[in-house]
């Protein structure tokens, strides 16, 4: 920005400094907003003097008046922001106030009152209301404060009003906190004592933290339910200091939803910590039992001069019912999963020692189909040394093998290679895909490097689809740019960084069915990953193919799916012929173009009328053969293929026998009259199965009107001029 500054200044030396600064003008624009300032500042006897300072910032304005000293103060501000973001672009929300502070600097007396609204601070923070009042003086045992706020969120977590309750002087005050929200209520007491340069003391109690407020870092449908109690105390004096916290936890239910009506769940009991602190040191314990299931149980120590430490923690589970609770795209998970934990060295180079062990696990993988059997993972090393990593995964009639190591010094990192054979890595009624990887990983806290090849040996993928989705008049998608009013944003979460270079070899047993396509594939793709962004180069082969649409099933003569880009749009090099022995015809369609904008044409050999050659490719005849009627001719052919388009809803225009088929613009047009001047008709693409209904109304020899609905509407007025 730019401002312009004009002001008066005077003053003298002797016999003590004393500045007079009279600001008379002060303008301009800072962020894009008009900034504007006017006042008198006076500096003497070591006091700050101010008489009626304004400064106004966009809708801004703040007056200031009053006097500070090291001795005294006397200080009185009203505050009017209803745009926060002219001063912060990360703020936004409007604030209100105003205050006044007095007496002396060590121990001022303020009466301060503050009301905000709909503020957000960084996209972290947002609340809808916000009221804050204080008065008192560190001496006065009848001071107070109170904070409410109303609708708080942040991050996952939402409270509809937060309380804070605040009275009493240094030497005696009490604290209340009252949070509730759709996650449960927290409650917070604390009383203390703060004495200057003798023993000052709080102590308190938590006697509600509900584990629901875990909720939002919880997967799917799993749930948690309790109640979790806590004491806390500190102390300082001169020279020292010691706390102590302490929490219990009488249940905890783990849950989730396996499938409608039933529900899976898991119980903790008598879960204890406590967290100790004795002048420079640090000591924490827990310890939560699973009843029937296992243990996790910890402790720890530290220095907090030298920054040494020292811990350990256990886990031993014979029954892994948690895992299926916390990861509910496993079932029926069952082994047993056993761990050690050894803590030394520093903060800055801590010394690590891991032995953890899954022994004979198993699991059905829901969204894939498959169940992994004789699952083993070792994780053994640490003491300043590589981790190593080991363990291997049977699916199917294959299996992959983990190797690997990770480290902490210099930096934390993680080294496998991932290998196997004839692994079956998906099971479903519309897939069966059998995969030989051969992958090595990489990793550290900022990226994920994978590379390597996977081939398919094996696969068979059967889909439900055509081609060219149809879609039907009872179906309406919507527009990319269309902005749905009340339509809550979702979160914008952040990926992790991978960068991958892996190739994809298809074998000799991958069969295709899907999209009018039955066919063989064969080929090589190389699958690049950088940013989010997944590219593809390379080609697939259409082999010993056949296209099925239009109630027909046409032999591809040749096939290519081309990737040179983003592996959502690849391009399609697909010739489909038919060929009719009897009339010595041959129809291709040929598939082109990419697919978010596939083109296709159909040629014939020798060269026939465009109709012809759709009646061909559709009924095996043409529409000019004359002396065929009834079911066994080209109309009643096509009109059946036509039906096998899905176009069902024929019944609902009336028009279950068909007066005419004709071809208008690439589309098929049946219909018939309904009156002598009314025409009601359906017209499908042939290539891509979308349709409109039409209604054709004659209002004079020469004028007629036509409506169209389907992806679009239109109505048309048409007026017919003949000439010789």
């Amino acid at each position: 920005g730019s401002l312009d500054l004009s002001a008066l200044c005077e003053g003298r030396l002797e016999p003590g400094l004393r500045v007079n600064l009279a600001l008379e003008h002060l303008q301009g624009r800072l962020r894009g907003q008009p900034l504007s300032a006017s006042g008198k500042l006076v500096y003497r006897n070591r006091q700050l003097h101010s008489d009626a300072f304004d400064l106004s910032w966009g809708n801004n304005q703040l007056q200031l008046q009053g006097f500070a000293g090291r001795r005294q103060l006397d200080l009185s501000f009203h505050l009017d922001a209803p745009r926060l973001d002219v001063i912060d672009p990360d703020l936004a929300g409007d604030l209100k106030g105003q205050g006044r502070i007095s007496g002396r600097p060590t121990r001022p007396r303020v009466h301060l009152s503050l009301l905000g609204h709909r503020i957000r601070w960084a996209g972290r923070i947002s609340l809808r209301r916000l009221r804050l009042e204080a008065r008192g003086h560190p001496q006065d045992p009848d001071s107070r404060l109170r904070l409410q706020i109303y609708l708080l969120q942040t991050g996952d977590w939402r409270f509809d009003q937060v309380r804070v309750n605040a009275s009493g002087s240094f030497r005696d005050h009490r604290l209340r906190l009252k949070a509730r929200g759709p996650l449960g209520q927290i409650l917070v007491t604390a009383r203390g004592s703060h004495r200057p340069g003798r023993t000052s003391s709080w102590d308190g109690q938590v006697s509600q933290l509900p584990l629901t407020l875990l909720q939002p870092l919880l997967p799917g449908e799993t749930s948690v339910s309790g109640n979790l109690t806590a004491y806390f105390s500190y102390r300082q004096w001169p020279g020292g200091r010691s706390g102590q916290l302490r929490w219990r936890l009488p249940r905890a239910i783990f849950a989730t939803v396996i499938e409608p009506g039933r529900r899976l769940s898991l119980a903790a009991s008598g879960g204890r910590g406590s967290l100790r602190l004795e002048n420079r040191h640090l000591q924490a314990d827990l310890k939560i039992p699973f009843p029937g299931h296992g243990l996790i149980q910890a402790d720890f120590a530290t220095a907090l001069d030298t920054r040494r430490m020292e811990g350990q923690a256990r886990l031993d589970f014979a029954r892994l019912q948690l895992v299926e609770i916390l990861i509910p795209q496993l079932r029926d998970v069952s082994g047993r999963l056993h761990g050690k934990l050894q803590l030394a060295g520093t903060w800055q180079q801590p010394v690590i020692g891991l032995d953890i062990g899954l022994e004979n696990g198993s699991a059905r993988v829901i969204p894939a189909g498959i169940r992994i059997q004789q699952a083993q993972l070792q994780i053994i090393g640490g003491t300043g040394g590589p981790i190593a990593i080991s363990g291997q995964i049977r699916s199917g009639p294959g299996r992959i093998d983990i190797q690997g190591k990770s480290w902490l010094q210099p930096r934390p990192g993680l080294s496998l290679l991932i290998r196997g054979d004839r692994f079956e890595a998906v099971s479903l009624p519309q897939a069966r895909i059998l995969v030989s990887p051969d992958l090595k990983v990489r990793a550290d806290p900022k990226v994920v490097r994978l590379s390597g090849v996977v081939r398919l040996p094996q696969a068979d993928i059967k889909l439900r689809k055509t081609l060219f989705p149809e879609q039907t008049p009872e179906m309406v998608s919507v527009s990319e740019d269309e902005i749905i009013i009340g339509m809550p944003g979702q979160p914008q979460r952040r990926h992790l960084n991978i960068i991958a270079r892996v190739q994809l070899v298809l074998g000799e047993e991958v069969h295709f069915l899907g999209y009018g396509l039955d066919t063989k594939l064969k080929g090589k793709l190389t699958l690049t990953t950088r940013d989010t962004a997944t590219a593809a180069e390379g080609v697939i082969h259409l082999v010993e193919g056949r296209f099925i649409a239009y109630g027909q099933k046409l032999d591809i003569k040749s096939g290519r799916i081309i990737f040179s880009g983003p592996v959502d749009n690849p391009a399609f090099d697909i010739h489909i012929v038919r060929q009719i022995r009897r009339d010595q015809v041959t129809v291709t369609l040929k598939i082109t173009g990419f697919a978010n904008d596939p083109q296709l044409q159909i040629d014939s050999e020798p060269p026939l009328p465009e109709e012809d050659a759709i009646a061909y490719l559709l009924a095996g005849r043409p529409f000019t053969r004359a002396g065929e009627t009834g079911e066994n001719g080209a109309r009643a052919a096509v009109s059946k293929a036509l039906a096998s388009l899905g176009v069902t809803y024929l019944n609902k225009l009336g028009l279950e026998k068909i007066a005419q088929v004709e071809f208008e613009a690439g589309s098929l047009v049946i219909g018939k009259y309904l009156l002598a001047e009314l025409y009601v008709g359906y017209a499908v693409d042939i290539f891509t199965g979308i349709g409109e209904v039409l209604l054709r109304y004659e209002v004079t020899p020469r004028i007629h009107v036509e409506a169209r609905s389907g992806e679009s509407q239109s109505v048309d007025v048409f007026y017919t001029l003949e000439t010789d």
